[in-house]
């Protein structure tokens, strides 16, 4: 099965691939975001490489990814 690539002017959409934990490692946690979706700031956590490497997986296991 090939992986179908969607690319535009100012978007490119592909399936998520193992680099993909490194790029979301470097972006951290952003508090302002995580209390957006109902986080309280004192539970809000730096997030680890296993954190980042399982947020990559549950996109690549979505039904719809």
């Amino acid at each position: 099965m090939s992986s179908l690539i969607l690319k535009g002017r100012n978007v490119r959409l592909r399936p998520p691939c193992a680099e993909d934990a490194d790029e979301r490692l470097v972006l951290g946690t952003n508090a302002e975001i995580a209390e957006m979706y109902g986080v309280n700031r004192e539970d809000i956590k730096p997030i680890t490489r296993e954190t980042a490497v399982r947020w990559v997986q549950g996109i690549a296991d979505h039904p719809h990814a």
